[in-house]
């Protein structure tokens, strides 16, 4: 009986060292995987402003404001427990963290470009509807 009770009691301790590993894993996974706005920034200022696509430069600087309001909210949070606990330096590091997201933004002469090809695009489509419209209201 001792036998199985001490076999019992491994299988309970191995099951219980497995699933702590098991949730280390995933949060260690999870915190690599959601991307931080300094990368997310790298990422935008590495972008060919001139050839890819109005669409996915947008949906890159979405990401961007996306990344960036979650490293806001996670430093507010971390400067709030520091000054729950009164750790001054740990609050220091996270008012730091919260400053350096303010440096974020788009370059003038990046907004500048941006604008030019999306006023082309505008003009283009603009023409193309009055062609269309000139077209149909000829009369034949």
């Amino acid at each position: 009986m001792d036998i199985y009770k001490e076999m019992r009691k491994m299988m309970d301790m191995r099951k219980t060292v497995f699933t702590m590993c098991f949730l280390l894993c995933v949060s260690v996974a999870l915190l690599v995987a959601a991307p931080n706005a300094e990368r997310l920034f790298r990422d935008v200022k590495a972008l060919d402003y001139q050839s890819q696509s109005l669409e996915s430069i947008k949906s890159s600087y979405d990401a961007l404001d996306d990344g960036i309001a979650r490293d806001e909210q996670q430093a507010h949070r971390d400067m709030l427990e520091a000054r729950e606990k009164g750790d001054l330096s740990t609050y220091l590091d996270a008012y730091a963290r919260f400053e350096k997201l303010r440096t974020f933004e788009m370059k003038g002469e990046v907004s500048n470009l941006l604008f030019g090809r999306a006023w082309k695009l505008l003009r283009l489509h603009h023409f193309t509807i009055l062609e269309r419209h000139c077209l149909i209201s000829i009369p034949s």
